[in-house]
């Protein structure tokens, strides 16, 4: 026997929440938002709902108190924006993300919470950007394309062994970058940089180990996380020759200086779903 119940919070694919036997469901609220969810002995056990401005937000599904099944996100016009498989509170399976026409954004493998497969991220006109592969959460290699469709990056090993290649839109090849330990060891520029670097989460402890420097500030030294775009920013010293390893891990580089910006430095999207690839 199930409990069931019916609320504005759950029109959960037109069907209400339903808690199972022996769970009672608990609603929790504030001004704008309402939270859905099913508690046996004063832990989360079956689905839960999030409702904001009165449409559901979020859905997912609860075992022994932590996240396990599918979670999904939706768009304020009910659209989904994001599929999440979830095994113990960590993210297990593919991940799938959508722009609000519905097209693919981005298409993500985990296995234990960490990045392991394929990664795929395209355009909201469906042209791919980059599809990258990952092994324990670590990248193997990736390639990325112009919206046009011609190749723009690939490297088809590791860090911090690598080989980094760019071509032009026309198909031919501008740049070849070799990098041993993450770093270009032939390459004879010296020096720092300063400017903004932004990077993905994930690559901020690898840019400090590559030489990135910032200021102490009031976060205590951390670069700031903007919540939206998943990447840290900071004003940061960069030294010159570890550009291009940078660039594998997603960050991207402005040069500045008395405030003007001298030049602009687009980074590749490299093996990170969240990288901006400079369009």
């Amino acid at each position: 026997m199930t409990t069931l119940i019916s609320a504005l919070a759950v029109v959960l694919a037109n069907a209400p929440i339903r808690c199972p036997q022996g769970s009672q469901l608990k609603r929790e609220a504030s001004a704008s938002s309402e939270w859905f969810s099913c508690e046996k002995n004063g832990r989360r056990e079956g689905p839960f709902a999030f409702v904001n401005d009165g449409h559901v937000a979020s859905t997912s599904s609860y075992r022994n108190g932590v996240e396990d099944g599918e979670s999904r996100s939706f768009f304020a016009d009910g659209g989904v924006s994001a599929i999440t498989p979830l095994k113990a509170g960590e993210k297990h399976g593919v991940e799938r993300r959508f722009f609000e026409n519905g097209q693919p954004w981005t298409e993500e493998a985990f296995a234990k919470g960490k990045n392991h497969g394929t990664l795929k991220r395209w355009r909201a006109d469906g042209t791919l950007v980059v599809q990258s592969e990952w092994l324990n959460g670590e990248p193997q290699g990736y390639e990325a394309w112009f919206a046009s469709g011609a190749r723009r990056f690939a490297a088809a090993a590791p860090l911090p062994n690598t080989t980094l290649r760019e071509w032009n839109e026309r198909g031919e090849l501008v740049r070849t970058v070799t990098l041993v330990d993450g770093v270009e060891p032939r390459d004879a520029r010296e020096g720092h940089d300063e400017g903004m670097l932004t990077c993905p989460k994930a690559a901020h402890a690898q840019a400090h180990a590559l030489g990135a420097q910032w200021p102490n500030d009031h976060c205590g030294g951390v670069p700031r996380l903007d919540e939206v775009t998943g990447r840290t920013e900071t004003q940061a010293s960069v030294p010159r020759r570890t550009r291009a390893a940078l660039e594998v891990l997603g960050c991207k580089f402005t040069v500045t200086r008395r405030g003007e910006v001298l030049e602009q430095m687009i980074w590749s999207s490299a093996f990170h779903s969240k990288a901006s690839i400079g369009e």
